[in-house]
């Protein structure tokens, strides 16, 4: 007989269920926008409507400020970046576009619409971020090679996006594309002045690209896309004096009231991306710096929520400078962390910001060699703490500044309610830096196109977490979408002399069978080691418990004993210590049965990585986990002393600590 779970029957209810589950966290008005959002594009494409081209209107640019010629090319921190950025401006100037991973060589016109790249890719094309190269090759000695480029180039765009249709008349494209425009504008006034036939079709599109905006703001997905959709009409209604898109008071209103939602009190944004956050600050901040200097006071809109965000970033950033790998964030997508924060630090001239001398072309297009000269005459500043608790956006950070050692967990919400589209499966997951070095990493995000390799990296299984029956604790799918959803519980935590921990709850599995709760108890005992305890409550009585330890791809493991593995290739030893579970599998880069073993820091690029896999069968309010140690193994022996309470012991050298639970809350001891 065949199974029913195979049938096309059963597809098409699952296909249903996972639907519904997801359409019931939208709001009404998500729904309605994007149904007239499809049904304007269907029209526009059936009747071949044409891009509006208003026309006799001048640009006004001046608010954005290009930094003089010449000071680019002088010493200072930014020299890399500039070569890099010199380097990819010839490239354009040659037709080479290449990001995320993957390089296109055209001859004309590139492709616009050409269905052979994803769509981000082409989303890439479309934003025009490269202008930002060809001015760095203009302030670098060769403005006739840069002008020439950008204007083929946007010229190539007008010619053939004449039709409301394709990724560049998305409202997302248009946002960072205008504004990157009118940064072209004010670079290239000299050459735009002398080009009168040019600016004129240029200005025309400018403007009618605008309009199109402002009448498609994306009120379908919001989040960080509303942000982006508000940048551009800010800068927009700025440099068009006088146009009919509407007041800049009525866009600041919009900016206040989603602010005050996407940044919470603890300042992280609410989508829980710091891959988003960070870039939903650097353009806050650029929004700010504009409207200054536009003499325009709403930027007080904005400057409380840049100093809550810039504080929370310097909290989650790294030793090596950049942020943690957690849900859809890439670390080489060409902002620098420390260098928004440098940018914060100037714009609110706020020394305390300041993490490094970092100050790279981010910072120097925004305020130029006197905002270098501003940071230098600051000292350092480092006020995080030995443990920071981010409870709003569900965060706790462990460090040891002695040897350069952080672990950061995730133990809250994985989205907003209506905004699926970043969420991963990792409630309680974590990321290791010991020594300055990764060790245990999130496995990132390879590509936003649905498939089984977007299906991995967002699944519970791709994280250092656990996974209950093989199910992932949020039902993630396709590539952007959520239907159930794992569940913070309550959040406890202590910070003693030497030590501190944390306990959360994931409820990642309410509504099925056995509804199962899975409590993490995580210890930092420094300069020693850490424990990671983990117990499974609940009617789920065998089914598979599998922890994953997703290690970083220059490191290995090589097994010791039968519940000990060292961590090769690190400077000084590190070990894991395994306590009672049934069996451990060691995988890398594996396609079957299912995928498993791979790391994506960036977008398009993949590499295998060791993942440590415990299994043990779940017996309701038992345990299991395992120890990393620093120079040494530990010894672990763990008891179970009533249906909800464990007792684990680990000798560690001649010191013995201990470490009680009862179902919620624990007490450690040495």
């Amino acid at each position: 007989m065949q199974d029913f779970r195979r049938t096309p029957v059963a597809a098409v209810l699952n296909q249903t269920r996972l639907y519904y589950h997801t359409l019931r966290y939208l709001h009404p008005d998500q729904i309605i926008c994007r149904i007239k959002r499809m049904a304007s594009r269907t029209i526009w494409r059936l009747t071949g409507r044409r891009a509006p081209m208003p026309t006799g209107v001048m640009l006004r640019t001046s608010f954005l400020d290009i930094p003089e010629s010449g000071n680019i090319t002088g010493a200072g921190p930014w020299e890399k970046e500039t070569r890099k950025a010199l380097f990819r401006a010839r490239q354009i100037r040659e037709g080479r576009f290449r990001w995320l991973n993957r390089e296109a060589v055209f001859g004309e016109d590139p492709g616009w619409n050409d269905k052979r790249f994803s769509r981000l890719w082409r989303y890439h094309l479309h934003y025009f971020g490269y202008v930002q190269d060809l001015i760095v090759l203009k302030l670098s000695g060769e403005p006739e090679a840069a002008y020439a480029t950008f204007r083929k180039l946007a010229r190539s765009w007008i010619r053939c996006n004449q039709r409301l249709e394709g990724d560049g008349w998305h409202p997302f494209t248009i946002s960072e594309r205008i504004v990157n425009w009118l940064i072209a504008a004010e670079a290239f006034k000299t050459e735009f002045e002398a080009d009168d036939r040019f600016r004129r079709v240029f200005s025309s599109s400018v403007v009618g690209q605008a309009e199109h905006l402002v009448r498609n703001l994306e009120y379908d997905v919001r989040g960080n896309h509303l942000l982006k959709n508000l940048r551009g009409v800010t800068v927009a209604l700025n440099a068009i004096p006088g146009s009919e898109m509407g007041k800049l008071e009525t866009t600041m209103g919009i900016y206040a009231d989603e602010l005050a939602e996407q940044v919470l009190p603890d300042g992280g944004h609410f989508e829980r991306n710091p891959g988003y956050h960070l870039e939903v600050l650097r353009d806050l901040i650029e929004v700010g710096v504009w409207l200054r200097r536009s003499g325009n006071g709403h930027f007080v809109v904005l400057d409380g929520a840049i100093r809550r965000m810039a504080v929370f970033l310097k909290k989650m950033l790294q030793s090596d400078f950049r942020i943690p790998l957690l849900k859809d964030t890439a670390l080489n997508e060409g902002i620098s962390p420390g260098d928004v924060l440098s940018t914060a630090a100037v714009y609110l001239d706020s020394p305390e910001l300041k993490v490094g001398n970092v100050y790279g072309l981010s910072a120097f297009r925004l305020f130029g060699v006197s905002g270098w000269n501003r940071l230098q005459r600051w000292p350092v500043s480092d006020c995080r703490k030995r443990m920071d608790i981010l409870p709003d956006s569900g965060f706790a950070l462990m460090r040891d500044g002695k040897d350069d050692t952080a672990l950061v967990l995730d133990f809250g919400k994985p989205c907003p309610e209506y905004l699926p589209a970043h969420a991963h499966a990792d409630l309680l997951s974590y990321e290791l830096v010991v020594h300055g070095r990764r060790v245990v990493v999130d496995s990132g995000v390879f590509e936003y196109a649905a498939g089984p390799w977007r299906d991995f990296f967002r699944s519970t299984r791709a994280h250092n977490t656990l996974s209950i029956g093989g199910r992932d604790q949020t039902e993630v799918w396709n590539s952007f979408r959520a239907a159930r959803r794992a569940t913070p519980g309550p959040v406890t935590w202590e910070n003693g002399d030497d030590w501190c921990g944390v306990q959360g709850v994931c409820r990642g599995y309410s509504g099925r069978v056995g509804s199962p709760v899975h409590v993490r108890t995580l210890i930092f005992q420094h300069g020693c080691f850490w424990i990671i305890l983990d117990a499974v409550y609940g009617n789920s009585a065998g089914s598979p418990v599998d922890s994953y330890i997703h290690l970083a791809p220059d490191l290995s493991l090589k097994r010791d004993t039968e519940t000990a593995w060292g961590i090769q290739s690190l400077a000084q030893p590190l070990w894991i210590t395994a306590f009672h579970a049934a069996e451990a599998e060691l995988v890398r880069g594996a396609r079957r049965p299912e995928i498993q073993g791979w790391y994506s820091e960036a977008h398009g690029n993949r590499v295998p990585n060791h993942v440590l896999r415990l299994r043990k069968t779940s017996d309701p309010g038992d345990a299991f986990g395992y120890v990393i140690s620093l120079k040494r193994k530990a010894d672990v022996n763990i008891d179970r002393v009533s249906p909800r309470g464990h007792v684990l012991d680990i000798h560690y050298g001649k010191n013995r600590f201990t470490l009680r639970t009862a179902g919620k809350g624990f007490q450690y001891s040495k």
